[in-house]
């Protein structure tokens, strides 16, 4: 009786153990439940080459804060050609302010209110940022809470010698999502200003990432959009102009080298092996759908075939009206025939 009391006692710890294993994690997850609807970036090009970036990221639903890593510089380059070239790395990163606060409707406009709360740089809990290296880059670690609302960390920094002097025009090529980053993004929309207006043929503008974007050039500045940019896919813009709209004299980076129809080939071999792709998705898509249609369609031919055969209700042979209770009081010998 005792081993037996031993056995149920000890099947009751197992089962509380594992029903702790099982629940505990899952409050765990719940604790961390967001996604983020939307992301902005105003960019500015200094005349000396330098970037100021502005990013705007909103997030909805229930966390204790965000981490941002920005990466600039690639290890990978090399010196071979103007797609991977080591001249675009940038040199460093300056955070100018990282805040933050709860928001109901936003856009892209936003991003430059001044009633946010600038978080503290040091202080590891809510109103307080981290700052850590990671490999070519800084980590942010920013700690603001969310119990189901829609929060915006607002991340103002300097990124030093981005824009490249060719001897015939002025470059920009810079990463501004990279394919480490971890989230989904449902809408992402992108500013660059030069630093005055270009009317010039050398003004080019180019964007890689996912194929279900968009950019376009207007008067001295660009903009790109993405509906969706899914998680660890990366996203640069690059972009062409007048050198004379940068100060020869405080830019650092120079190729010394007329580079203008290079970048021209370049982004023409890879807007055609893209709309080899695009091309290949449509091929893709329209196939299935029409499978899947036709799929449907047999269905349906098939469903009312079993209906008519099995299914369907038959027809009464009596057509008369019916009646439940005699209409009359008939005497016996009527009931009877």
């Amino acid at each position: 009786q005792q081993l037996m009391n031993l056995e149920k006692s000890m099947k009751k710890i197992v089962i509380a153990m594992i029903s702790i294993l099982i629940i505990f994690p899952l409050q765990v997850a719940a604790a961390v439940d967001y996604e983020i609807s939307n992301y902005y970036i105003h960019a500015d090009i200094e005349k000396n080459g330098d970037l100021k970036v502005t990013e705007l990221i909103v997030l909805d639903g229930e966390f204790e804060g965000y981490i941002r890593d920005i990466v600039y510089k690639n290890t990978a380059l090399n010196n071979s050609n103007y797609q991977n070239n080591i001249i675009y790395n940038a040199s460093d990163i300056e955070i100018i302010d990282i805040s933050a606060k709860k928001v109901n409707n936003i856009s892209f406009e936003n991003i430059f209110d001044t009633n946010y709360t600038s978080l503290i740089k040091g202080q590891a809990n809510n109103y307080g940022y981290l700052e850590n290296s990671i490999s070519n880059g800084k980590s942010y670690k920013m700690f603001y809470q969310s119990s189901g609302e829609s929060v915006a960390f607002k991340l103002t920094y300097l990124i030093k010698d981005v824009i490249v002097l060719h001897n015939d025009v002025a470059e920009i090529y810079w990463t501004f999502i990279g394919n480490d980053y971890a989230d989904d993004i449902k809408n992402l929309e992108i500013r660059v200003n030069l630093p005055d207006k270009d009317n010039s043929d050398k003004f080019r503008v180019w964007a890689h990432g996912d194929l279900n974007g968009d950019i376009h050039k207007y008067d001295g500045y660009l903009i790109a959009k993405i509906e969706r940019l899914s998680a660890y896919n990366t996203l640069d813009i690059r972009s062409t102009f007048d050198n004379k709209l940068m100060n020869e004299e405080l830019v650092s980076k120079n190729s010394n080298d007329n580079a203008f129809q290079e970048v021209l080939k370049v982004e023409e071999e890879r807007a055609m092996v893209a709309n080899k792709e695009r091309k290949k998705i449509k091929i893709i898509y329209y196939t299935f759908f029409s499978l899947s249609l036709v799929w449907y369609i047999t269905l349906i031919i098939i469903w009312i075939k079993i209906y008519v055969k099995y299914d369907k209700e038959y027809k009464k042979s009596f057509q008369a009206k019916y009646y439940r209770e005699f209409i009359e009081d008939y005497n016996v010998e009527v009931i009877d025939y």
